[in-house]
């Protein structure tokens, strides 16, 4: 666990031990991440938010948090999943200037986005909706919807919000009509952020918070490299 910040706000190298990059091991570092960052807040009142529902692995956001709130290692609190449940919105020109392995990928991938539809919703992700929403533990809302449309409807206080949307009006949207929700100390995790793929997340982080990107935190541990922020 990468528990110390320094003064240039980024998660000191501790010695990495690393095997092969396995399923397993990527699962456990997201695990890692998410209790390490999220409990920061354990103190602060408010929902969990996120924006961009968490699929169906192990590792995803979703399964991890609720089974993290479940066994006490975060503060156990009311969760709302904001999605469109189609798959992505189609993309703008922010987010094009996207880096993939191969010419033939990235021309196949930008052409899935300008048209839109992208991560539809599979049979399990409607099963793990279903688990969640039955579990007597835990207390979730989902809703349903474009951003620009569900995220201006959020009324309620929030400790952590979790933004996941890959795309920069999928960012922009939250951050204007959600952002003045969350509590001061409160988390904002951004999933997205400084990904090649996904110049458009960046972007939008960046206009938003253009006088505080010196407060980003960037998280290394494990196989994974993160961002969050704390608010103040």
């Amino acid at each position: 666990m990468k528990k110390f910040i320094n003064k240039a706000n980024k998660a000191e190298p501790l010695t990495k031990q690393r095997g092969p990059l396995t399923v397993a091991n990527f699962n456990k570092s997201f695990r890692e991440y998410f209790t390490e960052v999220i409990s920061l807040a354990n103190n602060v009142k408010g929902d969990f938010v996120e924006f961009g529902f968490g699929g169906t692995a192990a590792s995803s956001s979703s399964r991890l948090i609720t089974d993290l709130m479940k066994s006490n290692y975060i503060t156990k609190r009311k969760c709302w999943f904001y999605d469109s449940f189609e798959g992505l919105p189609s993309a703008n020109k922010e987010d094009l200037g996207i880096e993939w392995t191969s010419k033939d990928a990235k021309d196949k991938i930008i052409k899935e986005l300008l048209h839109g539809g992208m991560f539809k919703p599979t049979p399990a992700t409607l099963e793990l909706i279903d688990q969640l929403k039955k579990d007597p533990e835990l207390n979730v809302e989902f809703v349903k919807g474009w951003y620009q449309t569900t995220a201006k409807q959020h009324k309620e206080k929030i400790a952590v919000l979790h933004l996941d949307g890959d795309l920069y009006e999928s960012y922009l949207y939250p951050l204007t009509h959600v952002y003045p929700l969350v509590e001061k100390g409160g988390i904002i995790i951004f999933d997205d952020y400084d990904k090649s793929k996904w110049p458009g997340c960046t972007k939008a982080v960046n206009e938003f918070f253009k006088d505080k990107i010196k407060d980003i935190v960037t998280y290394e541990g494990g196989y994974m490299t993160r961002h969050y922020l704390i608010k103040k």
